[in-house]
């Protein structure tokens, strides 16, 4: 998939959309700030995305975190795609926090197995 592309063989994207604001000059002096729209720049797992709109889509939204799981041992890389969405960051969020739990179940269930 193009995230995970993304993810191991072009990083170096991921990181310029996690730049909050960027202020560049044009050729005629004029001076410009950029700021990210997505809200989740500051979260702290995040690793990069890109949202967008589109009448026929809605809001949308592909965002990637380092999730760490089972207490914090390991980590996990979590693509999140909202497509359709009135409420993209908060849609992102909901699965994200669903994922973070879940995962916690899995990896205690791997545990007492041992």
């Amino acid at each position: 998939s193009l995230a995970r592309y993304l993810t191991t063989t072009k990083s170096f994207i991921l990181g310029i959309t996690r730049t909050k604001t960027k202020d560049m000059t044009a050729v005629d002096g004029t001076g410009y700030t950029f700021a990210n729209r997505n809200h989740l720049v500051t979260h702290e797992f995040f690793l990069g995305g890109k949202t967008g709109f589109t009448d026929e889509a809605g809001e949308t939204m592909l965002t990637i975190f380092d999730v760490p799981v089972g207490g914090g041992r390991v980590t996990s890389t979590l693509a999140i795609i909202v497509l359709g969405s009135g409420a993209r960051e908060e849609d992102t969020k909901a699965l994200l926090g669903w994922f973070r739990g879940a995962a916690v179940a899995v990896v205690a269930a791997d545990a007492s197995k041992r």
